[in-house]
């Protein structure tokens, strides 16, 4: 497994409410019944329909990866440009909605840098209580971060793509670091 990249998709059927994650949704993740299905050499897909996940339906599917096959990175594309016809584009097997957007304008509404320039910045409110956590991409390396307003304040990087997305990705208690990789999609 720790040649593999899992990059969990949240694919939300009724969003009306956000709650925090509570044990019985912990248990649910567990005890789910899982679909895997080989999508193609090194890429395998798990789903699973939530009835009640965070207070509302929801369709999981966790991608695995792994990294020795394919390239990871963080695609900017053109602002409403749907990720599926921006990853078709860019030649991409599998896109992820990295982040928070502004559906009437289609910009991230979370911190985004890319190569030392900034591209967009986390909305205050709410938003900045959840975006608690970052892909940080460097010299092929990735790994997750922990992340706040402060953070975002003080970077300062020249190389390198920083994503603020939502709560932070932890494995074993621990901030997760992936083995090297050059692109995340």
């Amino acid at each position: 497994m720790k040649n593999k990249v899992v990059l969990l998709l949240f694919i939300v059927c009724c969003v009306w409410t956000a709650t925090a994650q509570t044990v019985a949704d912990s248990l649910a993740l567990v005890a789910a019944h899982w679909q895997v299905t080989s999508l193609k050499k090194g890429v395998l897909c798990r789903k699973a329909f939530f009835n009640s996940l965070y207070g509302v339906p929801q369709e999981v599917s966790v991608l695995e990866i792994t990294p020795k096959y394919y390239n990871l990175d963080v695609l900017i594309h053109q602002p409403k440009e749907e990720t599926s016809v921006a990853a078709h584009r860019s030649g991409a097997i599998a896109a992820v909605n990295g982040s928070y957007f502004n559906m009437k304008t289609g910009n991230s509404v979370c911190y985004l840098r890319k190569n030392g320039v900034v591209v967009d910045t986390t909305a205050n409110g709410a938003l900045g209580t959840v975006s608690n956590g970052a892909v940080f991409i460097k010299k092929g390396r990735m790994k997750l971060l922990p992340w706040s307003k402060q953070e975002e304040k003080a970077c300062r990087l020249k190389h390198g793509t920083v994503l603020v997305s939502g709560p932070l990705m932890l494995m074993n208690e621990k901030s997760v670091i992936f083995p090297p990789v050059t692109k995340v999609l």
